[in-house]
């Protein structure tokens, strides 16, 4: 055979094997985006729950970013709209497969409780936009941990009271996996020195639980298949 012709074939199988191989080697890591408040982006020096939820489910097998905001509120007319931050529309602009959602802590504070009455409507809202996204993403709601001390109005009796009710039905509603954050976070030796905030052992378990969940739902939807 020319030497021409078999250059010239040498180098379609070079192209074809260079293709695969990029093809095989970028498997696409699943886009995982926590959106939430201060209990999300993490106080300083610590590892928050993102970070030690993408340990725990292998950084070659997920990509999990934190869409957190400080002082975020699900309200609207709350003194911190998460509505109205970067985070939220980057979270979106992401596209991700799974979005764990996490509000309504702030919204129980004392400047914000007058206006409380919006937080269910406002929650629907939030949890419908990802929900009816074209991208079709998972929504995991999650009930905000136990609040051991007040801190500027928020209280735990509070968050019982407006807080988790409402997440709990929108879970129902939209049949979206609940992580129950509140019965299981409780613990001092979780918590920061605010009594609010959490720390490593904190953000480890809530890792934890959220991997319980992910892996719960995908033994489920292999059920249905």
């Amino acid at each position: 055979m020319h030497t021409g012709i078999l250059m010239h074939i040498f180098v379609r199988l070079l192209t074809v094997l260079a293709l695969v191989g990029t093809t095989m080697g970028a498997a696409e890591r699943v886009r995982i985006a926590c959106v939430g408040d201060s209990l999300t982006v993490g106080p300083f020096m610590t590892e928050p729950y993102p970070m030690a939820l993408e340990k725990r489910l292998g950084a070659d097998k997920v990509e999990v970013r934190n869409f957190g905001a400080n002082g975020a509120t699900m309200m609207k007319d709350g003194n911190g709209p998460y509505w109205m931050v970067n985070p939220f529309k980057e979270s979106t602009e992401w596209k991700p497969q799974i979005v764990v959602l996490m509000l309504g802590t702030n919204d129980i504070q004392a400047a914000n409780l007058p206006k409380i009455a919006a937080y269910p409507t406002d929650a629907a809202a939030m949890v419908e936009h990802f929900i009816n996204q074209p991208f079709k993403p998972r929504v995991i709601l999650m009930l905000p941990p136990t609040v051991l001390n007040p801190v500027v109005g928020i209280t735990d009796e509070n968050l019982v009271k407006y807080i988790i009710p409402v997440i709990t039905a929108l879970a129902t509603k939209h049949h979206c996996t609940l992580v129950d954050l509140h019965s299981h976070i409780k613990d001092r030796a979780m918590y920061g020195e605010d009594g609010l905030h959490l720390n490593n052992v904190g953000y480890a378990k809530m890792a934890e639980l959220v991997a319980a969940a992910l892996a719960t739902e995908d033994k489920a939807t292999q059920r249905r298949k």
